[in-house]
């Protein structure tokens, strides 16, 4: 039997910012069958902006999960009502994870709300998805983004122990620098989707993180499927670790 490959870090939707030329669902089934991509965890990328980032995910999850894929609700801890609305998001929306944007919603990972959404998502079975960037953040042109301390993230997730924690576009420098409590911690797994701005990424990623914590991840449409995913296909690595960061290793955090 194939093995099945999942991308961690996609999208639909829209981008306020730029032109997104493939934001449809079908411009996301695509390009994964293209590259061999089976499933994984989707987000909407319009309501990252909405005051109430449910409405946005409310017209899209049934979609995304009817065509076979983890769906990740859009949450901002400092909303009121947030913690109530997670039990909607779960049972109504049918969510596998929560995507929080502390870096688009300006707040730290390491505040009560953060901890207290964190803590309730876990005990209601949904994973959590610390998003550390949308865009570089040299981009204050377009809007403001705030930085995020790598520290905050996990704390987030020290304090949240029972709730699984994938930390999303994050640079493999900031991951290296992490790297013991990433290895350390059973509820911690990152993502690839930024690991675009050095010669064999996986390589050196792999030199000091667990090749067990490290999941593909695409950023698409934001970002090169391709692109991202040459890094694993040329990296100079068994083929058995590529398998896990393609494949098993998904599956351990969405289970």
């Amino acid at each position: 039997m194939m093995n099945k490959y999942y991308d961690a870090c996609s999208f639909i939707g829209n981008w306020p910012f730029r032109k997104i030329h493939k934001g449809k669902i079908t411009d996301l089934m695509a390009e994964h069958k293209k590259n061999g991509i089976t499933g994984g965890l989707v987000g909407c990328l319009d309501s990252v902006f909405f005051n109430d980032p449910y409405e946005g995910d409310e017209e899209v999850a049934k979609l995304i999960r009817d065509c076979g894929y983890d769906f990740a609700a859009t949450v901002n801890p400092m909303l009121p009502g947030t913690l109530e609305e997670l039990d909607s998001i779960k049972t109504v929306l049918g969510a596998s994870a929560i995507r929080l944007y502390p870096s688009n919603h300006g707040y730290s990972c390491a505040s009560e709300e953060a901890i207290a959404v964190a803590k309730r998502a876990g005990e209601l079975g949904l994973k959590v998805v610390v998003t550390v960037r949308t865009e570089d953040i040299r981009i204050d042109y377009c809007f403001k983004q705030s930085g995020v301390a790598m520290a905050d993230i996990v704390a987030l997730a020290k304090a949240c122990p029972d709730t699984k924690f994938l930390f999303s576009n994050i640079y493999v420098g900031e991951a290296m620098g992490i790297a013991p409590a990433i290895n350390e911690c059973n509820n911690i797994w990152i993502d690839i989707s930024r690991f675009n701005h050095m010669l064999f990424v996986i390589e050196k990623a792999l030199e000091k993180i667990d090749a067990k914590k490290i999941i593909f991840g695409s950023g698409f449409p934001l970002l090169t499927m391709k692109c991202m995913l040459l890094n694993v296909e040329y990296a100079e690595v068994d083929d058995s670790v590529k398998e896990m960061i393609m494949s098993s290793n998904y599956e351990d955090f969405i289970s």
